[in-house]
């Protein structure tokens, strides 16, 4: 059975390698055409991207050949300016000279003829000049000059016959018209003369008034600040109570020889200096109003009790201050505070920590208040309140513990002892 079946494997293998001789070669053929539309594309690209390069050369080529004719007609202009005023200057020196003015036509002929040669070979100097300016265009502005020379002098040799006499004369007077044409320009740019000199005699005006205002200015100033008007105050003091406007006054610092520039730019200063010096005063503002008004605002502070030192009682400020003038029993207030203490830091200290408190102080539910140290708390403090309570608090504490102060009160009914030397505890006297 074997034998019989190989030579139709035979055949299918033969046929597989047909086959695949068959796609190797429609793979190859396929390959090498995208190969030359690949190699199609990458030169259209390339020509593509020089033709570009090629155009921006071009432009930028094109773009500095403007520029650079830019610049020489700016400069051929100038000469033309600075040759024309120089021809003015001497045609006007010419005419001041009397005695060397032509007075025949044909002197005049003449001088005008010897005008246009010089013109003429002013404005070859002036090319020249410019050609040595711009290095690059020596080449074509000296064939272009040469060129039409070579023009002239040919039209000049076939339109004059050697032996017409009467045709030398008509080149002469074809001639002619160029000096004429230079004294035409000459005068144009005379006429653009007196508008140059008005800008800048402009310029110079508004130069001069400038100066003007500046000094006069300067003057008005310096008259101000000598004059006694510099120096002229009116302060005013409102606000105070304990203390008097004279006081306020005498301690701002502000001298009649100040000025009033001077007042007016140490406003903030003179009021810290009153805080400062015034022990009544809590906060003090200064304003102005023009020319020459100043107001001082002053807000004091309160008294929140008296300390007592035998028989004498001193008045304690919202600040802690204790104030050195004496008060008499009969003039106190009803109610006020007692402090029968003798350390005044500490009564600064209650007052200040209590100020904490706000709103929420309780200092004026307190009668009295006075030291009442143990071994524990040497600081200790015994507050009488209106309502009959013995409060005993740290005076380090003072701030925390008193805060709690109107909570615990609504809970007792009769007059206790509210010790917060420790945590807070009450028992009824």
């Amino acid at each position: 059975m074997s034998e019989k079946e190989t030579p139709k494997e035979l055949l299918e293998e033969a046929e597989q390698e047909t086959n695949k001789a068959i796609d190797l070669v429609e793979w190859l053929r396929k390959n090498n055409a995208y190969l030359e539309r690949r190699a199609k594309e990458k030169a259209t690209r390339q020509e593509t991207i020089q033709l570009i390069s090629d155009d921006n050369q071009e432009i930028a080529d094109a773009d500095q050949r403007d520029s650079e004719s830019t610049e020489l007609a700016d400069l051929e202009e100038e000469e033309k300016v600075h040759l024309s005023n120089d021809n003015l200057e001497n045609a006007e020196t010419s005419e001041l000279e009397g005695a060397d003015t032509p007075e025949s036509e044909a002197d005049k002929e003449t001088l005008e003829q010897a005008l246009g040669e010089n013109d003429v070979k002013e404005t070859l100097t002036s090319e020249e000049e410019l050609s040595e300016k711009d290095m690059g265009n020596d080449s074509d502005v000296e064939e272009s000059s040469e060129s039409e020379e070579e023009k002239e002098s040919s039209e000049e040799d076939s339109q004059a016959p050697e032996e017409d006499s009467e045709e030398t004369t008509e080149e002469t007077q074809t001639v002619l018209p160029e000096p004429e044409s230079s004294l035409s320009e000459l005068t144009d740019n005379s006429s653009k003369r007196p508008r140059v000199r008005l800008s800048v005699s402009h310029k110079h005006l508004i130069r001069l008034i400038t100066l003007f205002f500046a000094t006069l200015t300067t003057i008005l100033v310096t008259g101000y600040l000598v004059s006694p008007w510099s120096k002229l105050k009116n302060v005013t003091v409102e606000g105070q109570v304990q203390v008097s406007a004279e006081d306020v006054l005498a301690n701002t610092g502000i001298r009649k020889s100040d000025y009033t520039l001077t007042t007016f730019l140490n406003q903030k200063q003179i009021a810290k200096t009153l805080e400062k010096q015034l022990v009544w005063v809590k906060d003090a503002q200064v304003s102005y109003q023009f020319p020459i008004d100043f107001k001082i605002t002053v807000e004091e502070h309160q008294i929140v009790g008296y300390v007592k030192d035998g028989t004498a009682y001193y008045p304690v400020l919202s600040s802690g201050v204790t104030l050195d003038a004496a008060v008499a029993a009969e003039n106190l207030p009803d109610p006020y505070v007692l402090f029968d203490m003798t350390d005044l830091s500490q009564v600064k200290a209650f007052v200040a920590n209590l100020s904490q408190l706000g709103a929420a102080s309780p200092l004026s539910r307190i009668v009295t208040v006075k030291a009442a140290p143990t071994t524990a708390s040497a600081d200790l403090l015994a507050l009488e309140t209106v309502e009959g309570h013995t409060v005993y608090v740290p005076l380090s504490e003072v701030a925390e513990k008193m805060a709690y102060y109107e909570k615990v009160m609504q809970n007792l009914a009769v007059p206790s002892y509210i010790d917060m030397e420790a945590g807070i505890f009450t028992y009824a006297k």
